[in-house]
């Protein structure tokens, strides 16, 4: 029930990106009535109730509100936690169809994309080695991430990312730091199809950060900066986490943040990142056009 709920609803926002974790119930087992439970308990508390009510809320999961911590495709609770999904979360036409495929889709907004990935319920255990048949989106989302890259002429394209983007090659990682070979790959091909034109909305990590994309650049050789904005912990305990953003890296409860975008029809559009606290003090910005 933090205040950060009422803050974010002050803003008006056309919509808000919830990037996973929106409870942290650690289902294990496949029972959809403990989904259901789950969802009801989220949405109990006064400020949050409102919040849902009344604000349009584009929402993926990441591992505690999939199944488990650091949770994969061979979660035993996969079954009920798509299907409880598809009963209970509004959302774009998930792109796969039946109860049990993954929650990944796409809408746009006047000339920019926005590529909702499903980087749980597809993905490769973290305990895989790290080449090319380690995926993190398995192979089905894979290509038809690839496809929308290529396919999105004339648009920015907002990548919603909700396992931490920016991190050290770790062997049995969480986060992309363990699936480097796929990342590498898929910043290839932004690099090759798309260049320039591609942002990240990142998360798992309970600390705000905002980087130029000088320190989020992982195709070959680099040359392709991606502007990442690290989304914060809401009202979940802040971690001072790792990793280096251009514009600061801030962990503390009740932060957020907003993403403006200046679209005249011309070549360019204008991106303003700002990161705020729950008192509503600005607390990081990042400005910057993107060609398009």
């Amino acid at each position: 029930d933090h205040v950060v709920f009422d803050a974010i609803r002050a803003e008006d926002p056309l919509l808000f990106v919830h990037l996973g974790d929106a409870h942290y119930q650690n289902i294990s087992a496949n029972d959809p009535l403990l989904y259901h439970a789950a969802y009801d308990q989220m949405l109990s508390s006064p400020r949050a109730r409102q919040f849902f009510r009344e604000l349009p809320v584009e929402y993926v999961w990441d591992d505690h509100d999939y199944s488990n911590n650091n949770s994969n495709g061979s979660a035993a609770s996969r079954p009920a936690a798509t299907s409880c999904f598809r009963l209970r979360v509004p959302s774009h036409p998930l792109v796969e169809a039946g109860p049990n495929g993954s929650i990944y889709r796409s809408f746009d907004v006047g000339r920019v994309r926005f590529v909702v990935t499903d980087q749980r319920s597809a993905a490769s255990a973290d305990s895989a080695t790290d080449n090319a048949s380690k995926s993190m989106l398995g192979t089905t989302q894979k290509a038809w991430f690839k496809n929308l890259l290529s396919n999105s002429s004339g648009m920015l394209i907002v990548w919603v990312c909700p396992r931490l983007f920016q991190a050290p090659p770790t062997v049995g990682g969480d986060s992309w730091g363990g699936f480097t070979t796929e990342r590498t790959e898929l910043c290839d091909f932004i690099h090759a199809n798309c260049p320039g034109r591609v942002v990240v909305l990142s998360a798992d990590m309970h600390a705000l950060g905002i980087d130029d994309g000088s320190n989020h650049d992982y195709a070959t050789g680099g040359g392709e900066p991606l502007p990442t904005f690290q989304a914060s912990p809401l009202d979940i305990t802040a971690v001072a986490g790792g990793g280096t953003y251009s514009e600061g890296l801030f962990a503390e409860n009740g932060q957020f943040g907003t993403m403006e975008i200046a679209d005249t029809g011309g070549s360019t559009i204008g991106v303003a990142w700002k990161g705020w606290d729950s008192s509503g003090a600005q607390i990081a910005s990042h400005a910057f056009s993107v060609a398009v």
